[in-house]
């Protein structure tokens, strides 16, 4: 069974959403693997196809608007994303993963908003997740 774009983009905005919303410390794991980075990306890039996954049913109105809240709080960070995010992230060492990258409150915000997100994202099948 082939799944249509809207399908895809559902998908990944629900990883991105896992990503975002996770704890610190997994997301500093994250960042080792280029997981948060794709997520990041991700949400800023499906953001201008909000109101047309909306139009085709793939999204309802408050999904739409949390995931909205999610890509303007992210675009909108005092200290961006990208400048979290030490260069060489595959072979950032131990030190990062203990560190204390992500707990500012600036980022708990972002967090708490993608957790929101997600629980309104998760999928008909999947009612457990979020």
């Amino acid at each position: 069974m082939s799944a249509t774009a809207e399908e895809v983009d559902v998908r990944r905005l629900r990883q991105a959403l896992m990503s975002l919303g996770s704890p610190p410390q997994a997301q500093r794991h994250h960042v080792r693997v280029g997981l948060l980075q794709r997520s990041c990306a991700g949400i800023l890039e499906l953001a201008p196809k909000l109101a047309a996954m909306e139009a085709a049913t793939s999204l309802d109105r408050t999904q739409a608007a949390a995931l909205a809240a999610v890509a303007a709080s992210l675009a909108g960070l005092e200290w961006g994303w990208q400048e979290r995010i030490p260069p060489g992230a595959a072979s950032l060492g131990f030190e990062f993963l203990l560190s204390d990258a992500f707990e500012d409150p600036e980022w708990e915000s972002l967090r708490l908003l993608a957790r929101g997100a997600f629980t309104l994202m998760r999928a008909a099948d999947n009612p457990r997740i979020g």
